[in-house]
């Protein structure tokens, strides 16, 4: 079996093969549910921008790790939810989807590795804001 790797984008912009997910905000470090969360005005970053960001994880990424834990051949898009913190750290690392054979691991293994990003900034002010990142592992029965 052959796997190959796309990735999706974590933030709103659209192009080729490439997903849209949305980021929120959140000023203060108190919980306040999901629907309460204002839009940044500047979306976090990865150093260097989005460029950087999709060939970070198409050379860290490990795409054949669905075939060493047994997946059946197939699509699977796997999603990770994370924080960008106002000091730039990404914490809270948490898988969306539940796939198995190793996937959601590896991504978060990914963008542990990630280090600091530029934070989200409303009215000019660095705050808490959440992304998600997919990527979609496909396994080629050969």
């Amino acid at each position: 079996m052959t796997s190959l790797l796309f990735v999706r984008n974590p933030l709103p912009v659209l192009s080729f093969l490439v997903s849209i997910s949305t980021a929120y905000a959140q000023p203060s470090t108190t919980s306040t549910s999901n629907d309460t969360l204002p839009f940044p005005d500047v979306y976090p970053s990865f150093r260097g921008g989005q460029a950087n960001w999709v060939r970070f994880i198409q050379r860290t990424l490990q795409a054949d790790v669905a075939n060493e834990f047994g997946a059946t051949p197939g699509q699977y898009t796997v999603t990770a939810e994370f924080w960008v913190e106002p000091d730039s750290t990404v914490t809270h690392i948490v898988p969306v989807t539940n796939h198995g054979f190793g996937m959601e691991g590896e991504l978060i293994r990914v963008i542990r590795l990630s280090g600091r990003w530029s934070p989200g900034l409303l009215k000019g002010k660095p705050i808490r804001s959440r992304l998600r990142q997919s990527v979609i592992f496909q396994v080629l029965d050969e």
